[in-house]
């Protein structure tokens, strides 16, 4: 990139001076933070990371080059320089602080709450500290402990009035409408009715059910910021929603005149929707709710879904090599190849746990979305349950194409018991996972205790040891397990020989549906305490 003359000169001035002696490497980031100025964003960027490489235990210089990538966008490698400072200096508060701010921008809430959680307990007084760490906690979904965090700033700042809208969101999400507005209105004696105030009470109105005060408020909004077209667009769907809410609550009016009006404009009734409707726009509404989980989780990275699928192929890849190198007995239990049978073991199981952990926290991760009335929890825990079976399919397909190419044995001797075997072991995965869900509303450290009941199962359920070389007083106890039966299922589809006595397929499918019904129950008995937790 061609730079200014003057520019140009003081950046190999400053080269040959941090070439003669690192410490000069700040005179570096002082030209680079020239060239953004300059608006030369992506040199400056290049300047500063050639200045940390000549002195990277420097503080002061990795304090000053973290901001400049901060200035202009680049949060991750800011914080990767941050957390050197850090490590470098465990008491430099201000750094801790600013890397909980990176973080949080590029969506590491738990690293951004770890670090933040640090800086509050050392530094109490600090308000700032602790509406951040609020803003961690509730991007987590822990609403309650983020309400706390907010407390504790307004304490600090009681006439800031973003802390005091923040808190109000908090007590909205939570179903506390009466305090909600009593902050809006402290926050609208120091503001007036902003932009921001307006859209404030319009949520909370909203969330209270009140339509017609909620798009008031948002017609106030868009009149103090015309420009806004996020506003604009929140008003335009209160007033469809509004619209159609008249449409199905009004009562019909008789017509008397029947014989003044010709019968060509007469309006013909809306037929009542079908069930096909219903299911044509649940549809919908899943497949959006699966396309931004996609985007969320795997938005971030360069190569985005495929993360999602070289994940597990790694994961196969790497175990499955050392278990070929390393195996005891010299040869396959089932089958002729040890690579082979290990993958007919390790998918089946990946595709149960991932399912479990993708679906038990599929309502934190979508917890505003639950606000549009479409959206149901059923809907967040289907999106999230395909996405792993879609996923794990993808996998399974790329890997014996893999095999085909390597010489393997690749074709299932019975697709459809082996598919069926996938499918009802993703069933128990997903019934358990909506059970957890629930569960873990009212005991905050399940998901922990289960995932480690997730790790015992990897090594009681068949994958690398078979069952029929275990003793028979072991094998007796471990047959109950519906994981071992779910991954034999799908090996005898699998392998012309294997159909084990011990196999029961209608014992996975009842676990499937009892995990199901179990699942649901719980949803149904406490949606609304998980609407609003």
């Amino acid at each position: 990139m061609a730079l200014t003359h003057g520019l140009e000169e003081e950046l190999d001035l400053a080269f040959a001076a941090a070439d003669a002696d690192p410490a000069n490497a700040v005179g570096l980031v002082v030209v680079a933070e020239r060239l953004r100025d300059a608006g030369e964003n992506e040199e400056a960027a290049n300047v500063t990371r050639r200045a940390v490489d000549r002195n990277p235990t420097d503080t002061r210089l990795l304090v000053r080059a973290a901001a400049l990538l901060r200035a202009i966008g680049d949060h991750a490698g800011s914080s990767e320089l941050l957390q050197s400072v850090i490590d470098l200096d465990p008491a430099d508060l201000n750094a801790r602080f600013q890397l909980g701010l990176c973080l949080l921008a590029i969506r590491d809430y738990r690293g951004a709450l770890d670090q933040l959680s640090i800086y509050v307990r050392l530094a109490p007084d600090v308000a700032l500290g602790w509406r951040n760490h609020a803003g961690a906690l509730e991007a987590l979904g822990e609403f309650h402990r983020a309400l706390a965090s907010a407390n504790r700033g307004l304490l600090l700042e009681a006439n800031n009035v973003e802390f005091r809208l923040h808190r109000a969101g908090l007590l909205n999400h939570l179903g506390r409408t009466t305090e909600a507005l009593a902050d809006i209105r402290i926050a609208e004696t120091f503001e007036g009715t902003s932009a921001r105030v307006a859209w404030f009470y319009s949520v909370v109105y909203e969330n209270a059910g009140d339509l017609d005060q909620a798009i008031e408020f948002a017609r106030a909004s868009t009149l103090q910021a015309p420009g806004n077209p996020d506003l604009t667009r929140y008003l335009a769907d209160l007033e469809k929603r509004k619209g159609f809410v008249r449409e199905r609550i009004a009562p019909p009016i008789e017509d008397h005149s029947e014989e003044n009006d010709r019968p060509e404009r007469r309006k013909r009734p809306i037929p009542p929707p079908t069930w096909d409707n219903a299911a044509v726009s649940q549809g919908r509404v899943i497949l959006a709710l699966l396309l931004r989980d996609v985007k969320t989780r795997y938005g971030e990275t360069r190569i985005g879904y495929l993360w999602a699928l070289l994940e597990p192929i790694s994961h196969l890849a790497l175990i499955a090599s050392v278990f070929s190198a390393t195996h005891l007995g010299g040869y396959a239990p089932i089958g002729s190849n040890i690579v082979v049978y290990y993958f007919t073991g390790v998918l089946p199981y990946l595709l149960f746990s991932n399912t479990i952990f993708g679906v038990q926290q599929s309502l934190k991760a979508s917890r505003p979305l639950l606000q549009v009335p479409l959206v149901q929890h059923v809907d967040v825990f289907l999106a999230r349950g395909l996405l792993e079976l879609i996923t794990q399919f993808c996998v399974a397909v790329i890997v014996l194409v893999a095999f085909a190419t390597l010489g393997l044995p690749s074709a299932p001797n019975n697709v459809t018991d082996a598919a069926s075997g996938l499918f009802f072991l993703w069933l128990v995965g997903f019934g358990i996972g909506v059970t957890n869900a629930s569960i873990m509303h009212f005991v905050k450290s399940w998901d922990h205790i289960f995932a480690n009941v997730v790790r015992a199962l990897y090594f009681t359920s068949g994958i690398f040891l078979n069952p029929i070389e275990m003793p028979d007083w072991v094998r007796e106890i471990l047959v109950w397990n519906p994981v071992l039966q779910g991954i034999d299922w799908v090996r005898s589809g699998f392998f012309e020989t294997w159909d084990p006595i011990w196999l029961n397929r209608p014992y996975v499918v009842m676990w499937g549906i009892g995990t199901l019904m179990i699942g649901f129950g719980l949803e149904r008995v406490c949606r609304r305490r998980l609407t609003v937790a």
